[in-house]
């Protein structure tokens, strides 16, 4: 009798056990990466999937896929006469490096993706601005683009 209670208990706790895991784990999608912050002083990246303690970890997700983003009118308008193009949205991703990925983590720090879009295309534009101001011809434009990006984590995509 006292071996089927212990096995009893064994199979229960063991059931536990697995239910707390599978409520605790959090698997990553594909094309993005999940940015734990623990008790450390660095958040984790993980890229594929991690238990999470609710209390103790809280978590954030950046997507690695390219994004679209749409400049304002007036910068339109400005590229078109000074460099003769059209240009009127430009494409950029978060490089696939964990330094990158944790500089823009650090400069677009929201959960909501809205939100994160919204800083995107506001760093977007003023680095345009900033690379419109300095050079005059459109490859030393967009080599400006491509620095100023670079310095938060996000690269063109051409």
């Amino acid at each position: 009798m006292p071996m089927v209670v212990m096995s009893g208990t064994m199979f229960f706790v063991i059931l536990g056990f697995a239910a707390m895991l599978k409520a605790f784990y959090t698997k990553v999608n594909p094309g993005e990466v999940l940015i734990l912050n623990t008790l450390a002083a660095e958040p984790m990246i993980v890229r594929t999937g991690t238990l999470i303690y609710p209390v103790i970890y809280s978590t954030s997700t950046m997507s690695l896929h390219a994004s679209p983003i749409n400049l304002e009118s007036d910068l339109i308008q400005e590229i078109k006469e000074r460099y003769e193009i059209r240009l009127s949205s430009v494409t950029v991703q978060i490089n696939d490096s964990d330094e990158s990925i944790l500089k823009a983590y650090k400069r677009i720090n929201a959960s909501d993706i809205e939100e994160q879009h919204r800083q995107l295309s506001s760093i977007v534009n003023e680095a345009v601005v900033n690379a419109i101001k300095t050079k005059s011809i459109y490859e030393d434009f967009k080599n400006e683009l491509s620095n100023s990006l670079e310095k938060v984590g996000y690269e063109l995509v051409v």
